[in-house]
């Protein structure tokens, strides 16, 4: 009795595989990481190019003072961090427990699948 349930009922991995599932949770784990990174890398990018901009116009050293915005600011960035750091470890944990293989290369893999799948 144990080995027909064994084969009538597929494994959850083999379950997520089949149905793509686990492609587009990656999909959309790496999505948010990238989201993220934007976000942590914003605000210090704008900072730096906006004391680039006035250093250029002034012609001097701009005066640049270190307060609580500052602070906020590189929490904020450091909280970024964390959450793509964590989205690209779900990313590559989901992926190696489906697809036994890395987050780009899985996805690379459903992708030629579903164009093999399109032509036939």
């Amino acid at each position: 009795m144990s080995d027909r349930r064994r084969a009538l009922k597929p494994s959850f991995r083999k379950t997520l595989e089949d149905s793509r599932i686990g492609a587009v949770a990656i999909a959309l784990l790496l999505v948010w990481a990238f989201e993220a990174a934007f976000n942590a890398l914003w605000d210090p990018m704008y900072r730096l190019g906006s004391y680039f901009v006035t250093a250029i116009l002034i012609r001097d050293i701009p005066l640049f003072s270190y307060g609580s915005e500052e602070r906020r600011m590189l929490a904020n960035g450091a909280v970024y961090f964390a959450a793509m750091v964590s989205d690209i470890g779900a990313a590559w944990a989901v992926s190696h427990w489906i697809y036994s293989a890395g987050p780009l290369c899985s996805l690379k893999r459903v992708a030629a699948f579903l164009e093999n799948s399109k032509r036939d």
